[in-house]
């Protein structure tokens, strides 16, 4: 019996050292488990702690609750602070969020893309975030996380932008003004001899009435006279003398509107203008201001109009006729010819030359600001810049081609207006 008990004992406890072996080669197996997931848990924080500490998008991590527990390094420099100032504190008390978008978080939902202010103390900068809403594997929420990109430089550099842009609007708008007082000057040169002509006339005109109307005073002062026959003379030249002197006149008035329209070129409103009278006006103008004889066929249709600033469309004509004027200047016997071509609702006006033409590869760049095909000191570049800009502001388009045989044609379309517009 006592043998058979020991060799009772004896399986019990094999038995039980070979469980206590299995359990323990079990809970060496689990502890290699065990550490080797915590060791990859340590790099996977380590790998994100990494990626948090190496944004350069602020970034904060709130709970459930709003109440900031993370922020990483790019906030902390961005507004001058340390984490431990901001942990504890509510999301809203730094970022200062509009209605739409707290109410979007309160209800569980992602904001994008808003610009707001991130206040910490004193500091003050603008961020464009993002927020997202934190969930579990069982979708439950578990906070906000906010991403931030600093816009405070991009906002202060848009406004730099803005003032640079202001401050080169009014140089150009100097440039341009300087371009057409400068065109006004050439203009006025060749229109003052035009002046002087029958401002002339109408002085001796007059001065011839005064001399008349003396000698009348002296015959009626004696009525016992009869009427002298250089007397009845004077009555029958008096009205060629003062129909000369209303002729004079007109043409004064014709110069001196023609001049005004001009120099006010900014003033004036747009309004119904007859197309072809401005363009009569601009070449009679031009070809005064020029000492070269140029052919010049105007066969524009009378009773064009247009909707626009009489001024600045007289600026347009001028501009071009002194640039076919130039390329004229060198060739053998000029010639220009202004042709007019309505189609639907717009016109067309051609002004063809037989002109030195320009080179295909410089065509592109003639309505560019600043370029000249002209000497230093013959011009600013500006001419052709000003009649596109001014086309295009009378919802109209300006171009230009080099005709086949000889010289360019510049073509001109603007939107025609009828008689039911006016």
């Amino acid at each position: 019996m006592e043998e058979a008990g020991q060799k009772f004992d004896d399986v019990v406890w094999t038995e039980v050292m070979a469980q206590v072996e299995k359990t323990y080669v079990l809970l060496t197996e689990q502890q290699e488990e065990l550490e080797s997931q915590n060791k990859s848990l340590t790099s996977t924080q380590e790998f994100l702690s990494n990626i948090m500490e190496s944004m350069t998008d602020v970034l904060l991590v709130c709970d459930r609750d709003g109440i900031i527990v993370q922020c990483n390094k790019a906030f902390e420099a961005q507004l001058c602070t340390k984490e431990k100032q901001v942990i504890g504190t509510h999301y809203t008390d730094l970022i200062k969020l509009d209605e739409a978008s707290l109410k979007l978080l309160g209800s569980n939902q992602s904001v994008s893309d808003i610009n707001v202010d991130i206040v910490v103390d004193q500091v003050t900068e603008q961020f464009s975030v993002n927020c997202c809403v934190r969930q579990d594997d069982r979708l439950r929420m578990l906070g906000y996380v906010f991403i931030g990109r600093p816009i405070g430089e991009l906002v202060r550099a848009h406004q730099d932008l803005q003032v640079t842009h202001t401050q080169l609007k009014e140089s150009q708008d100097h440039l341009i003004e300087s371009e057409k007082m400068a065109s006004l000057g050439r203009l006025v040169s060749g229109v003052a001899h035009e002046i002087n002509n029958p401002v002339s006339f109408v002085y001796g005109n007059v001065y011839a009435l005064n001399q008349f109307f003396e000698r009348l005073k002296q015959q009626i002062t004696d009525t016992t006279k009869p009427i002298p026959e250089d007397v009845q003379d004077i009555f029958d030249d008096m009205p060629q003398l003062m129909e000369g002197t209303i002729e004079g006149l007109e043409r004064i008035t014709d110069i001196i509107t023609g001049l005004r329209n001009f120099s006010s070129i900014y003033k004036e409103e747009s309004k119904r203008v007859d197309l072809t009278e401005i363009i009569k006006m601009a070449v009679l103008w031009t070809q005064k201001s020029h000492k070269i004889n140029i052919q010049i066929d105007n066969l524009t249709e009378n009773g064009l109009f247009v909707y626009a600033n009489a001024g600045k469309l007289h600026q347009l004509f001028v501009n071009l006729l002194q640039n076919a004027f130039f390329a004229l200047n060198s060739v053998d016997a000029p010639s220009l010819v202004i042709t007019s071509v309505v189609e639907d609702d717009k016109i067309k006006i051609n002004f063809i030359d037989n002109g030195i033409g320009i080179e295909k590869s410089k065509l592109s760049k003639i309505f560019d600001p600043f370029y000249s095909t002209k000497k230093t000191g013959e011009g600013m570049g500006l001419g052709l810049y000003i009649c596109y800009n001014i086309a295009k502001e009378f919802m109209g388009s300006l171009s230009a081609k080099n005709n086949p045989d000889q010289g360019m044609t510049f073509t001109l379309i603007l939107p025609l207006m009828d008689d039911q517009d006016a």
